[in-house]
């Protein structure tokens, strides 16, 4: 168990956080007494039990090193989804099971144990194991990509060789890759023989580097091409946009207020126009101004800000946008004062971003569908670059969690 406890184990690389390994002993029966009021000691106290756990038969030790590369796959994750296309004549291979086993069969490292740990790294790239699965009845072949790293503290002048994994997932009928991995920094290429040289170097690696690495090996196996273009960042932005739109709606309570309103808006209507002499084209824009400004003023004065997020899974604490003559908009909720939508900023830049029906980035609370041992929600960013969704999950979030926000972005 020394490769175990010597990344995926380690308190240090926060691939576990208290939740998860407790929801492991838990399902295992496996008690732990005098958990330290200390955070640390209570997480080193708690892989401690489960590596004990691991060592007691082979049994349990399957089902640690099965649940570690599931752990691997979901918690602090920074994922890339972008567009891609299969090559022709590779559906022929993807259509049964069996095909796809004997295709991906020869891609997979000799040396492998068939799971992320135990198995040998070095300063190559490999793929140490796939899987296929449907994912909420969707086709997909999961590649898992593992190459050794030295991770240099140079405050401490300490170094240690890591295994750095980086996990691959197509979802064939949908055309979309997703790729995950933990962000790092301070990394450098491994050369055992070398360690201490480089303490004096000033080049140390980019994570974005190590996942290049692994897409490259990944695209090549399966015989795909990125979808490029100005118009996969186009149709990114559209994307955020229906999200947002989507937890941004209107609440009913709200509505019946501004139904009451109605007389009263149109009758501001009118004397603005007259007062302006406002021609008949501008009608529509000064009605949704003033309907936006009622709106607004009856939100940010509502008493239950809870109407904001009731009855919705998510709901925007940040958004960015840019209009047709280079506007921007950066909103901003402040920290967990609550929705975006209960404040006046939302409010202000509302109709630029309606008008162009686009959104450059979106930072949400989501809430989670496993909440054993969790906070209720946890919050996920979500921005494009070049054409490429980028998603950034800097607290621990469980897999079903993170495939709800997935779904949401490839269904909106």
């Amino acid at each position: 168990m020394e490769n175990i406890a010597h990344i995926f184990c380690n308190p240090e690389e926060e691939y576990w956080t208290i939740p998860p390994i407790k929801s492991f002993l838990k399902e295992n029966d496996v008690k732990v007494d005098n958990v330290s009021a200390i955070k640390e000691n209570t997480k080193t106290k708690l892989i401690d039990a489960a590596l004990d756990f691991a060592e007691q038969n082979e049994e349990n030790k399957q089902i640690f090193i099965e649940w570690i590369d599931r752990t691997v796959k979901e918690g602090i994750k920074e994922i890339i989804l972008h567009k891609c296309q299969m090559d022709e004549g590779m559906d022929l291979t993807f259509a049964n099971e069996a095909s796809t086993r004997k295709f991906l069969d020869v891609y997979v490292d000799t040396e492998s144990t068939g799971y992320l740990i135990n198995s040998k790294y070095d300063n190559k790239t490999r793929m140490v194991k796939y899987t296929l699965s449907r994912i909420r009845d969707k086709r997909v072949i999961t590649l898992y990509f593992g190459k050794m790293i030295t991770y240099i503290d140079k405050r401490k002048s300490k170094c240690r060789d890591i295994e750095f994994p980086v996990i691959f997932e197509y979802f064939i009928d949908e055309g979309w890759y997703l790729v995950r991995y933990k962000a790092r920094s301070n990394l450098y290429e491994y050369h055992p023989e070398f360690q201490n040289e480089y303490m004096k170097t000033d080049y140390p690696i980019q994570d974005s580097k190590l996942v290049q690495e692994a897409v490259q090996q990944a695209m090549h196996i399966l015989q795909l091409k990125e979808i490029t273009g100005s118009e996969q960042s186009y149709f990114l932005k559209k994307m955020f946009y229906r999200i947002l739109k989507q937890f941004t709606e209107t609440p009913p309570e709200i509505k019946d207020r501004l139904d009451q309103y109605k007389n009263n808006i149109i009758s501001m209507e009118q004397n603005i126009k007259e007062l302006c002499r406002i021609p008949e084209g501008q009608t529509f824009s000064l009605h949704s101004d003033l309907c936006n400004l009622f709106e607004k003023y009856i939100s940010i004065n509502w008493l239950d800000k809870e109407i904001f997020t009731r009855h919705r899974k998510a709901y925007p604490i940040k958004l960015r946008a840019t209009d047709e003559e280079d506007s921007h908009v950066d909103q901003t909720a402040g920290g967990d004062s609550g929705p975006l939508q209960s404040k006046a900023i939302f409010f202000d830049n509302k109709r630029m971003i309606d008008n162009d029906e686009m959104c450059d980035g979106l930072t949400l609370k989501w809430k989670r569908s496993v909440r054993t041992y969790y906070p209720e929600t946890f919050t996920v960013r979500i921005s494009e670059k070049r054409g490429k969704c980028y998603l950034s999950f800097k607290e621990y979030t469980a897999e079903e969690d993170i495939q709800d926000v997935l779904f949401s972005i490839i269904g909106a």
